[in-house]
């Protein structure tokens, strides 16, 4: 799993890496490499004795073979997680520049192949999960965008960590709003308002007469949720915490448009009137049918795995494993989706100043079933599951076989990671965890 952040300035012996988002004649600049069949930002390390502003000036050169350009620093980014050039993990640094192209030397000298003009960033990134980032963080500083004031209504726990540390890389003025029982490690970066969620007296007397741009509602479920916050806070924009639960039945490449929000089902309800899916379902309701003037985004995700997942769901599967515990799968050779946790609170900062309107799906791109999570726990533990109807059953159990499609969030500008590019890593630290754990316990 890779982490980009971005920085305003860092100790300048920290910086290994210069990369070069470049432009010329307002088309992107991108490298082809002569091993590689894939698009990729000039850049490179530094050298011995270089200044960074060299280091920079001397990659674009001669990856581009650029003769004439103007140059200009963006701001430092860190990358944390194992790559090609990081066998570690450890958090790497590097200075993000910004040139404008006007001259080409006729040959190219380097590992390039070749040098190409796009007017569309490119689909197969050699970088997929840095530089993307690294432009998207460009073009946001380059806009000049404004800091908001944002209310997150939750944001202690889980993914919602993830979130609220984007929105303060951002820049945002973040406040957030719970029963003030978890504690955090936000320190003074924030604000807090203590509200009791399903209290309709609480939720008024904390929130009437504020004002926020952005309001993202990570704790919302039923539509009397909806209706404390709607009712009582002004804000430009709210973004409510859905759920691919919403979509009776998930299917393979489910779409925003399979759920009607129109339903003559509605009612204003209470979280205990309904089993799970019904209530979200109702949430939505009450956005598409009695807030339909306002601006809101109902982002709906599958299930959210991550290794701070304290759901434990998928961990369930591991432990079984490892332990030759019974369990019950009655969906073992389904095709199912998952999103990364880090992922799912980015791409709901990443939305906070977005023009979009209505549902919108996240979900890593492509699918796995619980039968290839299993034989890849049983392949590298050597255990063998052990599977019966008389075993405990699976979390997973119930759930249909399905994909979900995220077109509209690729149409957006923001590109979820591949599930199989991480997944098995994330099985690798649970199977750590659990044989951790029982040496703890003999």
């Amino acid at each position: 799993m890779l982490e980009v952040k971005f920085y305003d300035t860092v100790d300048d012996s920290l910086l290994k890496f210069a990369v070069i988002i470049s432009q010329s004649n307002g088309k992107w600049v991108f490298c082809k490499h002569k091993e590689r069949d894939t698009y990729e930002v000039p850049g490179g390390h530094r050298e011995a004795g270089e200044n960074i502003l060299e280091t920079a000036k001397r990659e674009l050169q001669e990856e581009t073979g650029a003769v004439k350009y103007e140059i200009k620093p963006i701001c430092v980014y860190s990358v944390i997680g194992k790559t090609r050039v990081n066998d570690t993990g450890e958090e790497t640094f590097g200075m993000l520049y910004f040139a404008e192209i006007n001259e080409f030397a006729k040959e190219l000298h380097s590992e390039m192949e070749k040098v190409i003009l796009m007017d569309e960033l490119p689909e197969n990134w050699t970088y997929p999960l840095i530089q993307p980032k690294l432009i998207e963080e460009w073009e946001r500083r380059e806009k000049g965008e404004m800091q908001m004031r944002i209310l997150v209504i939750g944001g202690t726990r889980y993914f919602g960590i993830h979130m609220v540390n984007k929105l303060l890389e951002q820049g945002h003025e973040v406040t957030i709003a719970t029963r003030g029982k978890t504690p955090d490690s936000y320190g003074d970066k924030v604000e807090r308002i203590t509200i009791q969620r399903t209290n309709e007296e609480s939720m008024r007397e904390a929130l009437q007469g504020k004002h926020f741009d952005v309001v993202i509602d990570k704790i919302a479920y039923c539509s009397n949720d909806i209706r404390y916050v709607m009712d009582y806070v002004d804000c430009d924009k709210y973004i409510y915490m859905s759920s691919t639960s919403v979509y009776n039945p998930k299917h393979m490449n489910t779409v925003e448009s399979d759920f009607d929000g129109y339903s003559k089902d509605f009612v204003w309800c209470d979280r205990k009137e309904f089993p799970y899916e019904q209530i979200k379902r109702q949430a939505e309701y009450a956005l598409w049918q009695k807030y339909p003037g306002k601006n809101w985004i109902a982002v709906r995700y599958p299930f959210a795995i991550g290794k701070d997942d304290y759901t434990k769901r998928l961990l369930f599967y591991v432990e079984h494993v490892i332990k030759s515990e019974p369990m019950y799968i009655d969906n073992i050779d389904y095709q199912m989706s998952y999103i990364r946790s880090d992922e799912a609170g980015e791409f709901i900062a990443y939305l906070v100043d977005k023009d979009v309107k209505g549902a919108i799906n996240g979900s890593a791109s492509g699918t796995i079933s619980l039968r290839e999570v299993i034989g890849y726990v049983e392949e590298k533990t050597g255990k063998c599951a052990v599977l019966n109807e008389h075993g405990e059953a699976a979390p997973y159990n119930g759930e249909p076989e399905y994909s979900i499609n995220t077109d509209m969030a690729e149409k957006i500008g923001y590109h979820f990671s591949n599930l199989k590019d991480w997944i098995y890593e994330l099985l690798d630290y649970y199977i750590e965890q659990v044989y951790k754990a029982e040496c703890k316990v003999k």
